[in-house]
């Protein structure tokens, strides 16, 4: 059984190894930032990450603009073809350089 019994040089020694001042505890509570402070700490770095997301989603939407455009003149060389080839007419040329998402005119 540990031996529960303490002496009061004990209980000093512990005190004074482990106590915290009056100065020590105004230094740490002075590293505190407020309420508002983190609170407008946060909000700075919630629109960091939402002006970033936009600046991803616009350079994403641009890839993709011009991907689609690479198959467009794909798709309008494949008609010009056909067309001179006699596979399709001239009212399937016009309809279907009129379809989205860059329509053209014949």
């Amino acid at each position: 059984m540990v031996n529960d019994n303490v002496t009061t040089n004990e209980i000093m020694e512990f005190l004074r190894d482990n106590m915290v001042t009056k100065e020590e505890l105004h230094d740490e509570l002075d590293k505190l930032v407020s309420k508002e402070e983190f609170q407008k700490e946060l909000n700075k770095l919630k629109l960091d990450l939402l002006d970033a997301m936009d600046d991803k989603l616009l350079n994403l939407k641009g890839d993709l603009i011009s991907i689609i455009r690479k198959e467009d003149h794909k798709l309008i060389e494949l008609i010009t073809v056909l067309r001179k080839n006699k596979g399709l007419s001239d009212e399937d040329v016009k309809h279907l350089l009129g379809l989205e998402p860059f329509p053209q005119t014949p």
